[in-house]
């Protein structure tokens, strides 16, 4: 159980009824119905309300979680019984829900990107270092134990200086055609290796070069492949391709490798395969086994392990591995690399100008205190 995990990892358990958080999930789409799912099972959370613009969403919530369902989120942020939020909206509308959830003094935890316009990142970064509350971005990757284990590698100095790094991320049409122009490839699939790459490198990027395509999805107004190179204030360089445009017959929903070349090392991270392979009548299909899948009637995978990681900082009222200072720079990053798509030039990257927040971070996996 999630409670059992949380206890053994953080240190602390639920001791009563009173003692659970009531979250409040703002979205209930995909992602949505994932995150009530981790809270619902955790041990540490109750469902109070779910918030949708569909009637069936809605429906479905209230008889899953026996909980208050609204159309409208802000009536779902007066709650007083809500402690935390997760915001699961589309990418666009990230700003304003995020923005009127710290302002009524809600923990808020929100799917990546922190928002797709540089201004509103910037002025969310400010709200969360005036704020008291704990808010996070759900950047999955950094809760994934392969990248996990890159970035402590690189600490720990085995790759030596690091002299270049290239990523690409690919997956099927139907993404795309589900999104419906809701979600960009800047923002919504290459932002995953940008924040990787600023995690594990530990630099910041100071200019990009990009260029896309358009023929397959051109009918609905989106690039097929986005191609860009990144320069690093160190003087580390990379490449980056994001696309999802691949035959739906494809056997993984996700091929993706990162590369990471440094002076004394190297290192790759390949997800495409993760291990399960199974081939049917219907043909072959290489499984998730890591981003979300059950074990014991119970959800388990990355996703599960960045809500635990929030519930946990919530509770302990420490700074998440995935800080907001931290998200807007792979907002900034996406954002330079949209406007060279535009301008069809090299972009500088428009870095924060707001002090970092000081509290401590909590680790993605600490061990219980003493």
């Amino acid at each position: 159980m999630a409670h059992e995990y949380l206890r053994r990892e953080y240190g602390f358990m639920v001791c009563s009824r009173s003692d659970t958080m009531g979250v409040g999930i703002i979205g209930y789409g995909l992602m949505g119905r994932r995150h009530a799912r981790v809270y619902a099972e955790s041990g540490f959370c109750r469902i109070a309300a779910v918030s949708d613009s569909s009637a069936n969403a809605l429906t479905d919530a209230a008889a899953r979680y026996q909980c208050d369902v609204y159309d409208d989120y802000r009536r779902l942020l007066t709650r007083a019984d809500i402690d935390a939020v997760s915001i699961c909206l589309p990418d666009s509308q990230h700003f304003s829900a995020t923005r009127e959830a710290a302002m009524a003094g809600k923990h808020v935890l929100i799917e990546k990107p922190l928002s797709t316009d540089i201004r509103e990142a910037a002025e969310l970064v400010k709200i969360a270092h005036e704020s008291s509350a704990t808010m996070m971005v759900g950047h999955l990757l950094r809760f994934d134990p392969r990248y996990s284990a890159l970035h402590a590698a690189i600490d720990r100095g085995e790759l030596g200086s690091l002299v270049f790094m290239s990523a690409m991320r690919s997956s099927p049409l139907t993404g795309p055609m589900r999104y419906r122009g809701q979600a960009s490839l800047e923002f919504h699939v290459a932002i995953h290796d940008v924040d990787l790459m600023l995690w594990c490198s530990g630099d910041t990027v100071v200019r990009v070069n990009a260029i896309g395509a358009s023929r397959i999805l051109k009918e609905i107004n989106a690039l097929d492949v986005v191609l860009a190179t990144l320069e690093f204030k160190s003087g580390l360089v990379a490449s980056l391709e994001a696309g999802w445009v691949l035959p739906e017959s494809f056997p993984s929903t996700l091929d993706s490798k990162l590369r990471v070349v440094g002076t004394s090392g190297a290192a790759i991270v390949d997800t495409c395969n993760q291990g399960l392979l199974i081939a049917s009548s219907e043909g072959v299909t290489l499984p998730d086994t890591m981003r979300w899948t059950e074990l014991g009637g119970h959800a388990v995978g990355v996703l599960r392990d960045e809500i635990l990681h929030f519930i946990a900082c919530v509770r302990q009222g420490e700074r998440p591995l995935v800080a907001m200072d931290d998200a807007y720079e792979a907002v900034a990053v996406a954002y330079a690399i949209q406007q060279s798509l535009k301008s069809g030039r090299p972009e500088e990257v428009a870095h924060a100008q707001t002090p970092s927040a000081r509290t401590p971070t909590c680790s993605a996996n600490p061990r219980r205190r003493a």
